[in-house]
């Protein structure tokens, strides 16, 4: 039999016609990996879409956390709605409906399909059912719901003024105080006579220079604005506060009904940071993987470069294995590159600044490098950075402090992701329903399946 030699990923994609053609990235939950192979499941007005995926890299995220592939390595994907006939559901599943409707008829709760999702959760999990326990329940949500509508940096900094530590106080007391708050009529007569005023977006703009060094977006102004307004002081501490809880309360949008229930069965503080907490620290379990059918068989590439020996690579060299670090030992690799730690090092250095110029360089500043003789296309991107913080007198901010910044916004951008499963883990380690909290499990949590992959993979 003559051996097929394959020479570039190019005459694979040719061979095979899997050029992609996605013109969009795919989020939602891993449900099933197999190497480049993979399936992501999202909700889609209120329909579960099943991705079936075949990618150019292999992930490694495990099965049951939230992922985001880029377009650029998908090479096939195949969707499908997910459909549970009712022939196909489990026997005790059925079950669970039919006791779900006698216990609301019970306990003279309101027939709806919410309810009844509530009370089926409360079964699956063995969980005592009370009509105080439900009740608790629909305050909780609404609670939520009302922090979420009201929340704006004007009522947060409000909250500050309070004494209210949004990072760890009961959530009802949070939406009592915005509901005091919405309802207050504010009266000044010094703003009503002009002699008092809100900051212009122009300086809110100018005041966030200084403080960060560079231009900012529109929540920071906004910030500043509110602080300004309440005559708080106007540091990098209120600021990114601020914003932080603005941006874990907005993404709490996503979160299930299931997840409430995690917080009232051990009666946990019921805040934000609980919520953040248990949606960062829900647990894996291995799903039977069956990909049948394929219309392609997997081919390697590159020899010895699985998963386990770039992250074996990674550990040797003491940088924490993560996809992005994966995919620049991959980069060496396919250039033919020893990457040792200095080369690393090097690398990120380099791509946080070209994230610094991006930020920085606009009309202006190239026209007014253009005056000092600068070639914008041509000058050391490290040069140019420098350059651009010279004209626009800003204070130099360390590439350390950038890569810390990065860090905790992606960090936060986790809240919108919050599991039902999450919380109830929450609850059963006892642990307190804050902010602070959250972010504790987010770590232990990376440290776990950090941990949980090296044995399954």
């Amino acid at each position: 039999m003559e051996t097929l030699k394959i020479s570039s990923k190019e005459n694979i994609i040719n061979s095979y016609g899997l050029r992609p053609t996605l013109p969009y990235d795919i989020e939602g939950v891993l449900v099933e990996k197999n190497g480049k192979d993979i399936v992501v499941e999202k909700t889609i007005e209120n329909k579960q879409i099943q991705y079936s995926l075949r990618l150019k890299e292999e992930i490694i995220e495990n099965i049951g956390e939230i992922v985001e592939i880029p377009k650029e390595n998908i090479v096939s994907v195949k969707a499908e709605e997910k459909k549970v006939e009712e022939s196909e559901s489990k026997p005790e599943d059925r079950n669970n409906v039919r006791r779900a409707e006698d216990i609301i008829r019970e306990l003279g709760l309101e027939f709806t399909e919410e309810n009844i999702r509530l009370i089926e959760f409360l079964l699956r999990n063995g969980l005592p059912i009370t009509k105080d326990r439900v009740n608790s329940y629909i305050k909780s949500r609404e609670y939520l719901e009302k922090i979420i509508d009201n929340l704006d940096p004007n009522s947060f900094v409000k909250l500050m003024e309070r004494g209210i530590d949004i990072d760890e106080e009961n959530l009802q007391k949070i939406a009592e105080a915005l509901e005091e708050i919405n309802n207050e009529k504010s009266f000044s007569l010094r703003r009503l006579l002009r002699l008092e005023r809100d900051l212009s977006y122009k300086e809110a703009e100018e005041i966030a220079k200084k403080i960060y060094g560079q231009k900012m977006g529109k929540d920071v102004y906004d910030t500043i604005i509110a602080l300004h307004k309440a005559k708080l002081p106007i540091s990098k501490e209120n600021i990114n506060k601020t914003i932080e809880i603005m941006s874990k309360v907005h993404n709490l949008k996503d979160l299930k009904d299931e997840a409430y229930i995690k917080i009232i069965q051990e009666e946990k503080v019921f805040s934000i940071d609980n919520l953040y907490k248990v949606n960062n620290s829900y647990s894996s379990k291995g799903i039977d993987i069956n990909f049948n059918a394929k219309n392609f068989e997997t081919f390697t590439i590159l020899q010895d470069t699985s998963i386990d020996s770039l992250r074996e690579m990674l550990m040797e060299l003491s940088i924490e294995v993560n996809t992005e670090n994966i995919n620049i030992l991959r980069a060496f690799i396919v250039n033919d590159m020893v990457m040792d730690r200095a080369n690393y090092e090097k690398i990120i250095s380099m791509k946080n600044t070209v994230k610094e110029l991006i930020s920085l360089l606009d009309e202006e500043e190239i026209a007014s490098l253009s005056k000092k003789g600068v070639n914008t296309l041509e000058e050391d991107i490290y040069r140019l950075v420098e350059e651009i913080k010279k004209e626009d007198n800003l204070e130099e901010v360390a590439l350390s402090n950038h890569r810390k910044i990065e860090e905790i916004r992606k960090d936060l951008s986790i809240l919108g992701k919050i599991r039902d499963e999450d919380l109830l883990l929450l609850i059963k380690n006892n642990e307190d329903f804050t902010i602070k909290s959250i972010k504790e499990i987010i770590s232990t949590k990376m440290y776990k399946a950090s941990n949980l992959e090296e044995k399954t993979l």
